[in-house]
C-alpha cells in the first residue's frame, strides 16, 4: 500500500493543537504568520496565512510580495524581490538568518546573539531592531536600534544606536571599496512598531520617550 504524503506543516499545527510533547527540531518555534500579501513562497511552494515558517525554510517574495512573521520573540518582514533562508534544520532555536537578496526589517528580543549573514556582509545582533537591504553591489544596513558589530571586506564596524544608525557598504566584484553613512530608506518607525507589537513590545526610542514623559 502506497504510504500517504503527510505535509510537514500540516503534521507541526496538529502537533501543536493537541499539545504533542515530543517534536521533531523546529517545531517547538515555528513561526506565525502577521501579513501575506502578493507572491510569497516557503520552499518554493506558494504560502498561505495558515503556513508555519520553520527552521531552514527557504522564504522568498515576488516584486509585489510581502510577508511578516514572528517566531520565539523575534518578527521579521520582507519585503519584494528578497529570499531569506530562517535558521537550520538542525536547530530549533532561529539563531542565524541567511538574506540571498533585497530587504528585510527585523526586532529581536533579549537573552541570546543572532547572525544575519549576507553575501559580503555578517551581522551579529542581540536584542535590537535592524534593516538590510542587499544587491550585488552593496549592502545598505541600519541598526534601528540596539548594539549590532557589522563585518565586511576584514573591516568590522559596532553600532550602539538609539534611533537609526545607517551604514552603506558599496563593492567592486564582491570586494569592498566604500564605507559611508546611509541615508535612512525603506522602512519607518511605525514599521518598527507594527513588527514590535506582534511579539508584545514597543520599540526602544519609544519606551525611552516614555520614560522620559
Amino acid at each position: 500500500m502506497k504510504k500517504p504524503n503527510i505535509d510537514r506543516r500540516r503534521l507541526l499545527q496538529a502537533g501543536l493543537c493537541i499539545g504533542c510533547g515530543l517534536m521533531i527540531p523546529g517545531q517547538a518555534n515555528a513561526g506565525t504568520i502577521h501579513e501575506l500579501s502578493g507572491g510569497v513562497y516557503i520552499n518554493k511552494r506558494r504560502a498561505t496565512p495558515a503556513d508555519a515558517v520553520l527552521p531552514g525554510d527557504v522564504v522568498s517574495t515576488s516584486q509585489n510580495g510581502r510577508i511578516a512573521f514572528s517566531v520565539d520573540g523575534d518578527a521579521f518582514r520582507l519585503s519584494g524581490f528578497s529570499s531569506i533562508r530562517v535558521g537550520n534544520r538542525e536547530s530549533s532555536l532561529i539563531n542565524t538568518l541567511e538574506l540571498f537578496t533585497g530587504k528585510l526589517l527585523s526586532v529581536f528580543k533579549t537573552g541570546r546573539p543572532r547572525t544575519i549573514f549576507t553575501a559580503t556582509l555578517t551581522m551579529g545582533i542581540r536584542g535590537t531592531g535592524v534593516y538590510l537591504d542587499t544587491t550585488p553591489s552593496g549592502t545598505f544596513c541600519c541598526t534601528c536600534y540596539g548594539k549590532t558589530e557589522v563585518s565586511s571586506g576584514g573591516q568590522t564596524l559596532e553600532f550602539d544606536a538609539v534611533h537609526h544608525e545607517g551604514r552603506q557598504f558599496d563593492y567592486d566584484h564582491g570586494q569592498l571599496v566604500n564605507v559611508g553613512p546611509g541615508k535612512m530608506r525603506g522602512h519607518t518607525d511605525d514599521d518598527l512598531r507594527q513588527l514590535e507589537s506582534y511579539v508584545g513590545r514597543v520599540p526602544l526610542f519609544d519606551r525611552i520617550e516614555g520614560e522620559k514623559g
